[in-house]
């Protein structure tokens, strides 16, 4: 079975925004709500501790330092200031890594060219202008099928996009991912829901 793909700039730019979703997807949302509850606790606790300012010797009495309101302010914010500033470049990614995306797009030519899959059995035969090489099953780190994408990671870094727009029709589409599933051990092939 032969599939022709030339990524559109919409569809590299599209990937870009679900590629870390698919590279992160062992990280949840837990731990990132954790590990900032433990950067704030531990900011206030440091915050407390400098306000007390225990004397080094225990003969000398505890005195506690005045703190100006502009002080007081400052050491509540800060954890607020963190949390924002998190949810803020948590809003733009999306704006950043298309705009960087659009960018390595124009100037990464080897994929804009047409690049052959040949899907069968054994193997998986790609053929550009630029390169002839057999990828064969157990040579392939994992492979993931999203809502628009066969993704074929040759390595962790090196990976192959192959849009679902690009197959003759559902029918070639279902036999290309029945041919992965079945070659690819079960722990490389990955169904992601998006």
């Amino acid at each position: 079975m032969e599939v022709k793909v030339r990524l559109t700039e919409e569809e590299y730019r599209d990937f870009s925004m679900i590629f870390p979703k698919i590279k992160r997807k062992s990280i949840n949302k837990k731990t990132v709500v954790i590990l900032t509850a433990i950067v704030c606790i531990v900011l206030i606790l440091a915050n407390v501790m400098w306000k007390l300012a225990v004397p080094a010797s225990t003969s000398e009495p505890v005195i506690t330092r005045e703190q100006s309101i502009a002080e007081r302010l400052f050491h509540l914010m800060l954890p607020l200031f963190l949390i924002i500033t998190y949810v803020v470049l948590r809003l733009l990614r999306p704006l950043l890594v298309k705009k960087s995306a659009g960018k390595e797009f124009s100037s990464n030519k080897p994929a804009q060219k047409e690049i052959s899959y040949f899907i069968s059995s054994d193997y998986i035969e790609i053929i550009s202008p630029d390169i002839h090489m057999t990828l064969h099953y157990e040579d392939i780190h994992q492979i993931f099928v999203t809502n628009k994408y066969i993704v074929l990671f040759e390595s962790e870094r090196l990976i192959r996009i192959i849009p679902k727009r690009c197959f003759e029709n559902e029918a070639a589409l279902q036999t290309a991912i029945q041919l992965l599933e079945q070659n690819v051990s079960k722990g490389k092939y990955i169904t992601y829901k998006l």
